[in-house]
């Protein structure tokens, strides 16, 4: 049964299952804004696979960026998420050219900036079980293959952010399956998440959440949402 909570994603990239310490402290307030100094030490394994290490990192940072930011109440999809899903293509993309050295130094740099903002953005509970359970407003019934009315939903929007999330998760799918530890179909409800929050207007303050969907006050004052 998935768990509406944070989930801990055992990465053979970067194991995050045994950090030694992690420590917030807040060095100074400015209005809203905090300062923290985050301290981690955790333990690496001496060597990756990059081939798995990408699928890992791939299907976190798409669960990581939608599951982040679906409530009961409303959805916001968090605009610096979205990019580690973006990003992460990007390495899919190229890691075919890059040397096992440069791989490795990649997919571990990706984890670690991931796991900075996922820290910077108030630490989100990931709800699993509101993703697997999402009905899209826009699916067809009894569509033989529901992925070609996402991508056709894609082409459509007006936000360019949300067509190359779809793009991404899409890749996923195609190269991956279904990730058996999240269920079927959890990257299609997904992208269906994206196309619908994502694809709503061509401005991306509308678009996208851009205060950090992991504060009790993003969800509170609806106007958070327009802060850079």
């Amino acid at each position: 049964m998935l768990k509406n909570s944070v989930c801990s994603f055992h990465l053979s990239i970067l194991s995050l299952a045994q950090p030694k310490c992690v420590k917030l402290k807040p060095l100074e307030t400015s209005g809203n804004y905090w300062r923290l100094q985050v301290k981690c030490t955790i333990r690496l394994p001496e060597t990756i696979h990059a081939e798995s290490s990408l699928k890992e990192l791939f299907i976190f940072s798409v669960v990581l960026f939608v599951a982040s930011g679906i409530r009961e109440q409303e959805i916001k999809l968090d605009f610096f998420f979205a990019h580690a899903v973006t990003s992460v293509h990007a390495i899919y993309t190229i890691l075919p050219y890059l040397t096992a050295i440069q791989a490795e130094l990649l997919l571990r740099a990706h984890f670690a900036e991931t796991l900075m903002y996922y820290v910077g953005r108030g630490r989100p509970s990931l709800q699993l079980d509101l993703l697997a359970n999402y009905i899209s407003p826009q699916a067809i019934e009894d569509s033989e293959n529901p992925w070609l009315n996402v991508i056709h939903l894609a082409l459509k929007a007006e936000e360019s952010h949300c067509i190359k999330a779809v793009r991404a998760i899409a890749t996923a799918q195609i190269a991956y399956g279904n990730p058996s530890s999240f269920g079927n179909d959890i990257l299609l409800k997904a992208a269906q998440v994206t196309v619908d929050i994502g694809g709503k207007s061509s401005v991306p303050n509308v678009a996208w959440n851009f205060a950090g969907i992991g504060f009790k006050e993003t969800w509170e004052n609806p106007q958070n949402d327009l802060r850079w």
